[in-house]
């Protein structure tokens, strides 16, 4: 090892004091100039930026004054080699941790921001924050690798070698991992939405995560259905465009009813129960000829879709009641048998 002598020593000092002058300048200046650009800003996002970059911006600068000390007062090449890319490897550490640190910040912004307002992307938040934490780790190791002259190939092969084995060894976690960005970014649901799967399972979607999505139906039972499930198949929302859910009363009346009082009672009742939307309106829509008398169905709407077997309970209730009273026959099935005798 050759060092240099007592006056070039001393300049080496001189520049380690300068960089450790200029970087403490430089910080102050970056928070000056910024803080006022920000000040018409509403948000308090760009201040806790400013308050996280600014730290590392003077150890960047006083890392490299360090370089150029190093280098006046060392002159073997391959000791100072390996400082310097010590050096380079903190300052890229210094702003991978810059990167963590920010996107936490921005991502806990969004779910604030979603929190007050139902968005398209609140469910997504955790994955993305996740996706770009790992993102910025592959590239601070590339980087690191990169500096110190590491062939990467044959790592690059023994991954890809691997990632097949795993591939095949988790091909249902993969496909429920995917299956979940699809839900993410397709928004097919959210939570809160009242679903219906494989035309057996309904209930209130309470959970949307990586590789599930949680169901709590009106038993009060929990159902965890894998992603892979819910993209294949297909999933009624019952809520998907608006909160407020259509009940559906499936009616028969005798041939000989008078359809105007029937119609007319039926929309009655409706209109009279609490939960019941007035508008729009409750309707009836007749729908066929049946064997045993007119098939029709008593649509009305309600707020609240956890309600709805309780509505239609009590529904059914009233119209049965309104029906005795205005002598409306419901008929009960029916079948006219001919014995010819031949």
């Amino acid at each position: 090892m050759t060092f240099i002598d007592i006056q070039s020593l001393a300049n080496a000092l001189y520049i380690l004091l300068t960089s450790f002058l200029v970087a403490w300048i430089v910080r102050f200046v970056f928070e000056i100039i910024l803080k006022r650009a920000m000040r018409k800003t509403t948000t308090k996002l760009d201040d806790k930026i400013i308050k996280t970059v600014k730290n590392p911006i003077f150890w960047s600068v006083l890392i490299y004054g360090f370089y150029l000390f190093v280098s006046s007062i060392l002159l073997e090449t391959g000791l100072l080699k390996t400082i310097s890319n010590t050096l380079l490897s903190a300052i890229v550490i210094v702003w991978g941790q810059v990167g963590f640190k920010v996107s936490n910040i921005i991502f806990k912004e969004i779910e604030i921001r979603q929190g007050k307002d139902t968005g398209k992307f609140s469910d997504a938040v955790p994955f993305l924050d996740n996706l770009t934490k790992i993102t910025v780790l592959g590239v601070i190791i590339l980087i690191i690798l990169s500096i110190w002259n590491v062939n990467i190939t044959p790592v690059l092969a023994s991954a890809g070698v691997l990632g097949i084995a795993v591939a095949f060894a988790a091909k249902d976690t993969i496909s429920n991992l995917f299956g979940g960005i699809s839900v993410f970014f397709d928004k097919p649901y959210k939570i809160g939405d009242y679903v219906i799967i494989e035309e057996k399972y309904r209930g209130e979607v309470t959970e949307i995560g990586m590789r599930s999505t949680k169901i709590r139906t009106r038993d009060n039972i929990l159902i965890t259905v894998p992603n892979s499930v819910m993209v294949t198949n297909a999933v009624i929302n019952e809520t998907g465009f608006d909160p407020k859910l259509r009940i559906r009363i499936p009616i028969g009346v005798a041939y000989d009813s008078d359809l105007d009082k029937v119609e007319y009672t039926l929309i009655e009742v409706m209109k009279s129960h609490k939960e019941v939307i007035k508008d729009p309106v409750p309707r009836i829509r007749y729908r066929r000829f049946g064997d045993s008398g007119i098939e029709l169905e008593a649509l009305c709407i309600i707020d609240e879709p956890a309600n709805r077997g309780r509505v239609m309970h009590e529904l059914i209730k009233e119209i049965d009641k309104a029906f005795r009273e205005e002598k409306i026959n419901i008929p009960f099935p029916q079948r006219d048998v001919h014995i010819i005798n031949k």
